[in-house]
C-alpha cells in the first residue's frame, strides 16, 4: 500500500497554492492540464490533476461547473487508482467526494466497496492513526443505508483495529477532520447522543485544538 507521503503532501500543498493564488492561475491550472493529458501513465500527476479540481469545485457555486468538474475528478482519480491500486490519499479523497455527493448522484455500491477494500488492505499494513478515515465515512455511509447497529459496530472495529493518536500538525488536517466532524453533526441532528459523544471522543483524540469535538 502507498502510505501518505511528503510527495503527497507537497502535491497538496502546491495544489492549494494554484487555488489561493489569483495572478496566474488560469495558466497554472491549464498547464497542469497539460502534464495529465500528456503523461497518463504517471499517477501522481493524475492525482494533482485531480486534486485541483476537487479545491476548484468547492469554490464555485454555480451546479453545472460542479457537476462538470465531478466527472473530470473522479476520471483523474480513477486513472491514478488504475496505475496505483492501493493509493491510499487518492482512495481517501475519492470516497469523501462519494459520500458528500447528492444522493441521486451517488453510488453506494461503488462507494462501499472501496472503502471495504481500503480497510482490508489497512488490516495487512503497519498502522497510521488517519487508518481511522475509512472507518468513519463507512460508518457514515452505512448508518442511512445498513441502520444504526452496523454504524456503531464499525466504529467499535475502527476503535479495536487502529491506534489513535494526536494529527494536530498534519497539513492533511481538514481532509482528515472533515468526514469525522460531517458525521458527528449529523449524529447530533438525528439526536443520537451515545454514537455522536463516541465521535466526538474520537476527534477529541485526533485534533484536540478542534471546536467541533470540544
Amino acid at each position: 500500500m502507498r502510505y501518505i507521503s511528503e510527495e503527497d503532501i507537497e502535491i497538496v500543498k502546491t495544489v492549494n497554492m494554484i487555488c489561493n493564488t489569483p495572478v496566474n492561475q488560469e495558466k497554472l491550472c491549464e498547464n497542469l492540464r497539460q502534464q495529465y493529458l500528456k503523461h497518463q501513465d504517471d499517477y501522481r500527476i493524475a492525482f494533482t490533476y485531480g486534486f485541483l479540481n476537487f479545491l476548484l469545485a468547492t469554490k464555485t457555486k454555480n451546479t453545472t461547473i460542479g457537476s462538470e468538474r465531478i466527472e473530470i475528478i473522479f476520471k483523474a482519480y480513477n486513472l491514478a487508482l488504475e496505475l496505483n491500486s492501493e493509493y491510499w490519499l487518492v482512495q481517501m479523497f475519492k470516497a469523501v467526494l462519494l459520500l458528500e455527493l447528492p444522493e441521486v448522484m451517488r453510488n453506494d455500491d461503488e462507494l462501499e466497496q472501496l472503502l471495504i477494500q481500503m480497510i482490508q488492505q489497512q488490516k495487512n499494513c503497519e498502522q497510521k492513526a488517519y487508518f481511522i478515515i475509512p472507518y468513519i465515512i463507512y460508518a457514515d455511509l452505512g448508518y442511512v443505508t445498513k441502520g444504526r447497529d452496523f454504524s456503531f459496530e464499525l466504529i467499535l472495529e475502527a476503535e479495536r483495529n487502529v491506534s489513535l493518536k494526536n494529527l494536530e500538525d498534519s497539513y492533511l488536517k481538514p481532509y482528515f477532520c472533515m468526514p469525522i466532524r460531517n458525521f458527528f453533526k449529523r449524529l447530533v441532528r438525528s439526536n443520537e447522543v451515545t454514537f455522536a459523544e463516541k465521535l466526538k471522543g474520537i476527534g477529541n483524540v485526533l485534533f484536540p485544538s478542534e471546536m467541533s469535538f470540544q
